[in-house]
């Protein structure tokens, strides 16, 4: 059997520099469907055969075919030549969901932005974990996609990827140099995302009504705007790969917000045919977060995991607001002017313990996350205020398999607390969530 489909693609330039030596060997797995799909252009006719896929209890393994390697220059292609059926790959908008909702993607079982996955050479992916049923590990995500890599023994790479748009100053830039040896490889990527001066307008209608039942509506009609929303992210990592034995990485990362301002001009009509009203209205911000991150998975005797995660971030930026409404004649209703200097910290570790026996497996592990803001109000004369948040999670989940039927339950509990220095005001609270789910699968299809 045999299908195709028109691959349109816009505003897209790439190119990859490869040179690697791959000595892992590829797993053998039962190929549960070997139909070949076609993917045709009005150029030329790639053929991508189908992953091989194994149906496990509680996931979905996809081995990449040699040909969705060959077509694929990056993690996210390979990701969409895969053909997962439930899975809306987006690579313009940089995307990844299902049922209308975000996936969580996974590197060697580490959260990863879209970015660490574009990264990723497809020759270097083994199998993708595809868990539609995530358990009370994954703390609330509704999907869960995890790409297992295996670092090149000896070489290196450098991908390069360029989407602008033709009309309009607007694109996604991205480089990434990579350089291996034994278990060992060393990255550094960046991306620019471009938005500069793109045109905007809006147009709604509001309606106030007064404690005597009487109401007044304003029409805004728009006289223009404009948006811009210019980014950059950098990396530098450092990871260690043996399969089934050791996972290691360590990162630091920096992502500046250039310019997130959107300024718009807009008329209200009064519906009490008063003279109408001229709208000015600009709001944005900008800022840096230097960042660190650590992971490591270590396997232990008896088929036992031990994984912890360590994230910080730092982030200096402002914020402003301008709102002002002005009669046609030139007496101000509305003067608002807001400007806000935020220094936040946030630091996050994980740690969690996994035993697999044959039919069954025991998950526990505990969280803590910490977030401290302080916030300079420009326009109330450098008033200062601080406010801290408090998280910490701990759970415990047993799997079982009997057959064609699956049974998982566990316990998850969250200890939350808000504080705000200046007032000594706020809450905390305890929030448990039992869970218990029961599949049957009557065949593997």
């Amino acid at each position: 059997m045999k299908k195709s489909f028109i691959a349109i693609l816009t505003m897209v330039a790439g190119g990859s520099v490869v040179y690697a030596q791959d000595t892992v060997v590829n797993p053998q797995p039962v190929v549960a469907d070997s139909d070949t799909i076609s993917a045709a252009s009005e150029l030329s006719e790639v053929v991508i055969e189908a992953p091989r896929l194994v149906r496990k209890a509680d996931m979905d393994l996809y081995y990449p075919s040699e040909s969705a390697v060959a077509n694929s220059k990056n993690g996210m292609q390979m990701l969409r030549n895969l053909m997962i059926p439930s899975i809306n790959v987006n690579e313009a908008l940089g995307m990844v969901t299902s049922s209308g909702e975000d996936v969580q993607l996974r590197i060697n079982g580490r959260v990863s932005s879209i970015d660490q996955v574009k990264s990723l050479l497809p020759e270097t992916i083994k199998r993708v974990e595809w868990i539609d049923n995530p358990g009370l590990r994954y703390n609330g995500a509704t999907s869960v996609l995890n790409f297992i890599v295996a670092n090149p023994a000896i070489g290196g790479a450098v991908m390069t990827n360029a989407m602008p748009a033709l009309n309009q100053a607007w694109g996604n830039y991205f480089a990434d140099f990579k350089l291996n040896s034994g278990y060992s490889q060393f990255e550094v990527w960046g991306r620019f995302k471009l938005t500069n001066k793109i045109k905007s307008h809006r147009e709604y209608k509001e309606t106030f009504t007064y404690p005597d039942g009487t109401s007044i509506s304003r029409n805004e009609t728009s006289r223009g705007g404009i948006m811009d929303n210019s980014m950059g992210n950098f990396s530098a990592s450092y990871s260690y790969i043996k399969p089934d034995t050791t996972i290691l990485m360590v990162d630091l990362s920096y992502f500046k917000k250039f310019s997130d301002r959107f300024l718009y001009k807009g008329l209200l009509s009064l519906s009490d045919g008063t003279d109408d009203i001229l709208l000015h209205d600009m709001h944005g911000d900008k800022g840096g977060t230097p960042g660190l991150s650590a992971y490591l998975e270590q396997h232990l005797p008896d088929r036992q995991i031990l994984v912890v995660d360590f994230n910080a971030s730092f982030y200096h930026g402002r914020s402003y607001h301008d709102y002002i409404e002005q009669m046609d004649g030139g007496d101000l209703i509305s003067d608002v002017h807001t400007l806000i200097k935020d220094r936040n910290q946030a630091y996050a570790v994980e740690a969690n313990y996994i035993k697999n026996w044959n039919k069954s497996r025991l998950t526990a592990g505990a969280s803590y996350t910490a977030n401290r803001n302080r916030s300079v109000y420009e326009n109330l004369g450098g008033q200062v205020f601080h406010q801290r948040q408090d998280k910490a999670y701990f759970f415990a989940e047993y799997f079982y398999n009997l057959g064609k039927v699956t049974l998982t339950g566990g316990m998850g509990a969250q200890y939350t607390s808000f504080n705000f220095r200046e007032s000594d005001q706020g809450n905390s609270s305890w929030n448990l969530r039992p869970q218990f789910t029961a599949t049957y699968r009557p065949a593997d299809h």
